[in-house]
């Protein structure tokens, strides 16, 4: 059974209502797809500028540590200062929190890196969507042997 809607009255309005809620159909995908991608390019950039934040973090201990010919260096090398902290450091669209001590295997560092300097920075974006965290080690020997964990 063939149809012909060529003599019926209507079908061209029918015709193109579907055509409509197709086209309609497919640009409702497009917008999602690309809201979907938008959203998911922001949580990415935030995720690396907590990172980068972090790592800053750690950089600025290890320039504080190496400032006054090494002695906060010293210092901790020798166990007389048991751990440096600074909290709630402002810095770009965050803070960041740091910590600096001796790594030790009671404390979970990794055997290998017992006695060295350990640097922690824990980073969190102003709007708290995002942390992240960085550790160095630092031989307490060869200060340009350092490890990233």
């Amino acid at each position: 059974m063939h149809i012909n809607f060529r003599h019926k009255k209507g079908s061209a309005l029918a015709t193109t209502l579907i055509m409509f809620l197709i086209v309609a159909l497919f640009g409702t995908i497009v917008i999602t797809i690309a809201n979907q991608n938008l959203l998911e390019s922001k949580r990415q950039e935030s995720s690396i500028e907590a990172y980068y934040l972090a790592y800053s973090g750690v950089e600025m201990a290890f320039s504080s540590l190496k400032a006054n010919d090494n002695l906060l260096f010293e210092q901790i090398k020798q166990n007389a200062a048991n751990t440096l902290v600074e909290n709630d450091i402002s810095f770009g669209n965050g803070t960041i929190d740091i910590a600096v001590r001796q790594a030790s295997q009671t404390a979970g560092d990794p055997q290998a890196y017992a006695g060295w300097i350990k640097i922690s920075s824990i980073a969190t974006l102003d709007n708290g969507s995002f942390t992240k965290s960085r550790v160095l080690y630092i031989d307490p020997n060869d200060q340009r042997n350092i490890v990233w964990e």
